[in-house]
């Protein structure tokens, strides 16, 4: 037996113990003792502040300003695959636009996969390397001396995420499918945050404070917006003729706040002309949820569609555009794609702060995580101004288009290669 097959082992063992034990409130104490030791060990990264300036050109919209520097790309090799439904979507997608913005500003660029064993010695030379939180504690100790990083979180700070999941298992006395890998990979997010030069990060203010509160210098972030495919995520032509809430995401569960929207849709639903619609990829959680039931009425007004569905599915696009409010009740994320793209198609919407979203008031219902209350006030806030609906749709949509596209990823990573290559 190889050293890899025993590491693999002995990780079996402690996730199949965390998800004995995942009840008990013993184990958020275990959590908090496990943050407070890993974050007294020392993994300094280099945080140089201009290793390149005088090398890179003057003016960040110069093009290409990077001519003759190399870069690295490290996200998922699997989401490169065409075939691969997060191709389109998704962190599938932003990594292409990444990586044409570092080829469009001068970089030889180099793509890999966090998943990938070995990296070549072009790649480790680079100049700059952006890569996803998981892979950089990896190759830290083989990249040259002067190079810098940054990484990509992807989502809330790690320890606050995994407290907040917990206590939401804790509550709702169901299982989070990731929540074991979830919490022995601790270490490897927190010793990235600590080694990477520059934090990649999708927030708003309450997601930036996060990482602020737990020690990551200010000077580290280097904030963006998710973007989604504004030409293709579109309003349609008319509104389904029931008032339509519905909830588009990918894996359903305890992290999409789907049991407090479940619970509060009982409790507010008394005969209306209304329908909450729920789509996407079914999880053991929902199955114990709604009794292995995929397709069909759960209960009165409640219509459930699990399925592997594909990315930009024509079906999806048309039964959004027609319909009036996006509910996204999210425990933490980053700007989902799901959620930008049920905006995108002219939506209403009803999210939490913890989305990472900045949506305005005059489109947006925000509620507490997990709040069935607050979320019964959302539904009745929105069904009571169905006559407005259409024109803070179109706001909803016109948000999209200012903040959240592709052309506006393009011109922030510009801006942030700039500013991690010359430290301005």
């Amino acid at each position: 037996m190889s050293l890899n097959d025993i590491k693999k082992m002995i990780k079996e063992i402690i996730k199949k113990i965390i998800l004995r034990i995942y009840p008990n409130r013993c184990i958020q104490t275990l959590l908090n003792i496990y943050v407070k030791v890993l974050k007294r060990q020392q993994w300094p990264g280099r945080h140089l502040k201009t290793p390149y300036k005088g090398i890179i050109g003057n003016n960040r919209l110069e093009d290409p300003f990077a001519r003759g520097m190399s870069a690295a790309l490290i996200f998922s090799r699997t989401w490169q695959d065409p075939e691969h439904s997060h191709h389109k979507i998704g962190s599938g997608r932003m990594q292409q636009e990444v990586f044409a913005c570092l080829n469009q500003v001068g970089f030889t660029a180099e793509f890999a996969g966090a998943e990938d064993r070995v990296y070549s010695d072009q790649l480790l030379n680079s100049d700059l390397l952006i890569v996803l939180i998981t892979a950089l504690p990896k190759i830290f100790n083989r990249i040259k001396k002067n190079a810098l990083t940054a990484i990509f979180t992807c989502n809330t700070y790690a320890p606050v995420a995994l407290k907040r999941l917990l206590e939401s298992m804790q509550r709702w006395r169901l299982p989070f499918e990731g929540f074991a890998d979830y919490y022995i990979k601790i270490p490897t997010y927190i010793k990235a945050y600590n080694q990477a030069d520059y934090l990649l990060i999708a927030e708003n203010e309450q997601g930036i404070n996060n990482f602020l509160a737990n020690g990551i210098p200010a000077g580290k972030i280097k904030r963006y917006n998710n973007f989604c495919d504004d030409d293709v995520w579109v309003p349609g032509r008319r509104r389904r003729e029931k008032f339509t809430f519905v909830v588009w995401a990918s894996g359903l569960g305890i992290r999409k706040g789907l049991p407090a929207l479940t619970a509060a849709w009982k409790e507010w639903f008394r005969g209306q002309a209304a329908e909450l619609h729920i789509f996407g990829v079914p999880t053991p959680t929902t199955d114990r949820m709604f009794k292995g039931l995929k397709e069909g009425s759960p209960a009165p007004g409640l219509f459930l569609h699990l399925d592997l569905i594909p990315a930009q599915d024509p079906r999806i696009i048309k039964f959004l555009g027609a319909s009036h409010v996006g509910v996204y009740p999210t425990l933490e994320d980053a700007q989902p794609s799901s959620l930008l793209e049920m905006a995108s198609c002219g939506l209403p919407i009803i999210t939490t702060r913890e989305s990472g979203v900045d949506f305005h008031a005059d489109f947006c219902r925000y509620v507490a995580p997990d709040s069935v209350v607050e979320l019964q006030e959302a539904l009745q806030y929105w069904y009571e101004r169905r006559a407005e609906i259409d024109e803070a749709g179109k706001k909803s949509r016109l948000f999209i288009k200012k903040h959240h596209t592709k052309e506006v990823l393009h011109k922030r990573f510009r801006e942030i290669i700039y500013e991690i290559m010359t430290g301005n």
